[in-house]
This record gives C-alpha cells, structure tokens and sequence, in this order.
C-alpha cells in the first residue's frame, strides 16, 4: 500500500514513537493516496503550517484498524468515511465531540447531532438511464419501481462488498421502516427487486450492454457514471426520484485521547471550510455538502448540487441495522 507524503502502515508503529511536534498530525484517510493526499498536504501545510503524515487504505480497512486500536490510539483525526462508518466510530466511543466553524450553515442531514463528526462532500447514488433507449416517460420515478415488469433485466444489483450498492439498497429498505424495524413487506419487495434484476456484468461489458440497450438502467454513484457515459459515448439522462436520493457523504472527525487536540481543531476548522472545499472541489470535480463552498465553486459543481433532491434517511439507524440486512439479502433474498 502506499501512503501519501508520509508513512507507510507498516511504518506507523515507528511514525507514532517518534516525538510528535505541535504541529503535525496523522490522519487516517481513503484519500490519502495519489494526487488527492498530496493536494490536501501541500494546502494544508501553506495555509496552517501544519505537517500531515496520512495513512491511506479504504474506508472498510481504516474503520476496523481504528476500532482495534481503540486501546492503543494512533490517529489524530480521521477523515473521509462515509455515515455508517462515522456513526459507527462514534458508537465505539472514538470520536471527539468538536463543532468547527463553518458547522453553521451546514445542512442538519451532513452532521452528527453531537456534534462528533461532520460531514464534507456529497456523493449522490443515483437512477441513470440511456435516454437513446428510453424515455423520460419510460423511466422509473421511484427507486420502488425497479420491481417492475417493465424493467425486467434493464439493470443490475452490483455486488453487495460495494459501499454504493449498500447505500441504495439500503435506501430502499429504509422506506419501510416501522419503528426500529423494518415491516416484512420490505423483505418481499427485496425478493422481487432481485429477480428483476440482470445478470451482473463488470467493466468494459457492463457499459458496452448500457450503450447497447440491453441494460439502458443504471444505479451507481454520480460521478461514476457521468465519467462512463463520457468514456464510452453514452447519452445519459438522470432521474430525480420522488423520495429523493441517497446521498453518501464523506466525514471528518477527530480522534478521542489525542494529545493534539488543538493542532486538530485547526485543520478540521481550515479543511471544511468554504474557501478550501470549492477549491479542492473546482480541481476534482465533486460537490461540497456545505452551501457556502458551493457558491464558491464552478457552474458545472453547481448545477450537480441542485440535480438531485436528498432522501431522508436516519444514518444513525442505517448504522445499528446494515450488517443485518446484508445478511438476510445474502441468505435469504439472492
């Protein structure tokens, strides 16, 4: 694996016995590797002065790894997981309560209640269609529709270790929520959201069969299939369902029992703040969550940002469930 301006894992027992300065900090992060970590490091250091020493790995790895150093803290701060493994962090009690500067403003779905981690860019999973092939009159108006006849093998369900496809399925199931369960009807509506489904296909034979019409539907992550479309000449066309969509957000938090708790203020207080995130957003090309770096960025990153309106869902109640509800699809619904 390799890590970003700093350490490598394997390096990090070393990295952390070294004496720690006032100023430098490590940050767990998917986004430390590659342009990315060397973006935000470099910025970080000219704005702040502050040194950050990233280490990289996926979403998945980096929540585990955090949760079995829960006795022996490493990070000072964490950044980019997505809700279900901030509420997670924060259920283990590794996150300290903290509410940076530019919390006001921000949107109540993109930070946590306590105010132990808030949320910085948004990420919508969305319905996409080739509008070659079908119309907008054609399309699904509801993710609930995809169980229909007429959408028989017009799309596929992607393979459940995929955190996009937990988040729509879980988007799905969420809407028959009864209390803090699910009623049966939401696993009956699983079955047939399934058997409806295509054969899954990957890569380059997906998208040829997306171009082709075989499967003119869609369900992914925004940027992923505007970036396919392009790739591979398809005419897309998005649908704005009419319970919203599900919008995966990228977090920040720092660490509990850090002895840099100041030095990590500063960085979360100058990481989300407007002036950065419009710039970190015009060079990726992704939508900030709060409105203020919104109006900072580009006309293309406004546009996306009013594309789609957000479903509401309880992130926090999503958390408590999801393993479950992937369990019984796999058992009891594939």
């Amino acid at each position: 694996m390799k890590i970003k301006n700093q350490v490598t894992i394997s390096a990090l027992a070393v990295l952390c016995s070294l004496p720690v300065f006032a100023q430098s900090l490590v940050i767990y992060s998917p986004q430390a590797e590659g342009e990315r970590g060397d973006f935000i490091a470099a910025q970080a250091k000219k704005a702040t002065g502050i040194d950050v020493r990233f280490l990289g790995g996926g979403g998945g790895e980096l929540h585990d790894r955090l949760i079995a150093e829960r006795n022996n803290r490493q990070a000072d701060v964490v950044l980019g997981l997505v809700q279900t493994g901030m509420y997670s962090l924060k259920a283990n009690g590794l996150l300290q309560e903290y509410t940076p500067s530019w919390a006001v403003g921000l949107p109540a779905a993109y930070k946590d209640k306590d105010a132990n981690f808030h949320m910085f860019w948004q990420t919508p999973i969305v319905i996409a269609y080739n509008a070659d092939v079908i119309s907008a009159d054609e399309a699904p108006s509801s993710w609930l529709d995809l169980v229909k006849e007429s959408y028989a093998e017009k799309f596929v369900i992607g393979g459940l270790t995929s955190q996009t496809t937990r988040t729509y399925l879980s988007g799905v199931l969420y809407q028959f929520r009864n209390g803090e369960q699910l009623n049966d009807d939401a696993w009956d509506h699983m079955r047939d959201m399934y058997d409806n489904a295509g054969a899954l296909a990957e890569g380059t034979e997906y998208w040829r069969k997306v171009a082709s019409g075989d499967t003119p539907i869609v369900v992914n992550w925004f940027g992923g299939i505007l970036n396919n479309a392009s790739a591979n000449g398809i005419n897309m066309a998005y649908v704005n369902p009419t319970e919203g969509t599900p919008v995966v957000a990228e977090g920040i938090g720092i660490i509990k029992g850090t002895s840099n708790l100041e030095t990590a203020q500063t960085f979360v207080d100058w990481f989300g703040s407007a002036d950065f995130m419009a710039a970190y957003a015009n060079k990726f090309n992704q939508t900030p969550a709060h409105p203020a770096a919104i109006e900072l960025s580009n006309e293309t990153i406004k546009t996306y940002a009013t594309m789609f309106d957000v479903q509401d869902i309880d992130w926090e109640f999503v958390t408590r469930n999801q393993n479950e509800w992937i369990e019984n699809i796999q058992l009891d619904v594939m």
